[in-house]
């Protein structure tokens, strides 16, 4: 039963479930052939006016707008956690029954100043580290780079040339060159690569580069820990084939089909959706699937002492005050700050 409470409570959606319409997860599934047919484009690139009514449909290829929440909403987001909740609510019960059950002689206020200072020491922590984040992946953008090498035809019937044209006009079909050194610009999948290396540590924190190619049937990608919360995007960057904007190219070079750009791609989704809402590693939520079953089996056991402790006695509100100083005596007022630090 409690654990039925428990996991009706937390019908949080999976952090990769943002990816889910990407064009990107239909070339993931699909072949070159395929890709090719869903973007309606060829492997001599695309012509200048086709580029230009697809640049008029979807719109210049921008990078989100990464504009910071309010001070005051991420204030108050960072005391928006179970254990906080619990310590807050403890604190302002106990401060109520202080100051109208007891006599002022029997009054004591260190276990009320005690919460409050694992409050505030927790959730401003939280505050102060969240906004530091926050204001490092604004800086993100300016890595990209201003101009791109894309393969582009004058008409039909023309050869395709080498063209170097500004990010913003990149679109959806666009044959692309990626060099050593450069960052790759858009969400592409690779049509012709040369041992190319690829640093993805903006989306896994890996260190090492990982190898890519243009086969579909390449050797599997080495095991790694997965959780529920980041299938979506291990599969994309686990792909061979597949190069997500963002990643720079430590070695080798590749001819890269272009397959989804500006508000599209999985760095300008991501970035949104991290500043919408806080990111929940795997183990922020088991810490918050622990929490919420000490909360649950808290008021459970709070509620039952208060019960036996004024049927037993009749007096209400010694009950209230045993059950509250049983709540606050099981109450881990440290773990919060240990978690955070």
């Amino acid at each position: 039963m409690l654990k039925d409470m428990v996991h009706r409570w937390n019908r949080a959606a999976p952090v990769s479930a943002f990816l889910d319409d990407l064009p990107l997860q239909q070339a993931l599934h699909g072949d070159l052939a395929q890709t090719l047919r869903l973007l309606n484009a060829s492997l001599l690139g695309l012509t200048d006016a086709e580029a230009a009514r697809r640049l008029q449909q979807v719109g210049p290829h921008q990078l989100p707008d990464l504009r910071a929440r309010p001070w005051w909403r991420h204030l108050l987001l960072a005391f928006w956690n179970p254990f906080l909740m619990m310590l807050a609510g403890l604190g302002l019960a106990s401060f109520l029954c202080d100051l109208l059950l007891t006599s002022p002689a029997g009054r004591s206020w260190l276990k009320d100043l005690l919460l409050a200072a694992m409050l505030v020491c927790s959730g401003g922590l939280r505050f102060w580290q969240e906004r530091r984040a926050e204001q490092t992946i604004r800086p993100l953008t300016k890595t990209m780079a201003e101009v791109v090498q894309v393969m582009r035809r004058t008409h039909e019937q023309a050869p395709p040339t080498l063209h170097r044209i500004p990010l913003e006009k990149l679109v959806p079909g666009d044959l692309i060159l990626l060099e050593e050194g450069r960052v790759v610009p858009a969400d592409v999948r690779l049509v012709n690569a040369q041992g190319l290396l690829l640093d993805q540590s903006l989306f896994t924190g890996e260190a090492m580069p990982v190898e890519k190619n243009d086969s579909e049937h390449g050797e599997p990608p080495a095991p790694r820990l997965r959780s529920r919360v980041d299938r979506s995007l291990l599969a994309l960057l686990d792909a061979p084939y597949l190069g997500l904007m963002g990643c720079s190219v430590v070695r080798g070079k590749a001819l890269a089909l272009v397959v989804a750009t500006g508000r599209a791609t999985v760095f300008s989704k991501a970035a949104r959706y991290l500043l919408r809402r806080p990111f929940l590693s795997a183990l922020q939520h088991e810490l918050n699937q622990v929490s919420k079953v000490l909360l649950v089996s808290l008021i459970m056991m709070v509620a039952c002492l208060l019960l036996m402790r004024g049927l037993a006695r009749g007096d209400w509100s010694e009950a209230i005050l045993f059950a509250l100083a049983v709540g606050v005596g099981f109450t881990p007022e440290m773990l919060p700050l240990v978690v955070t630090v």
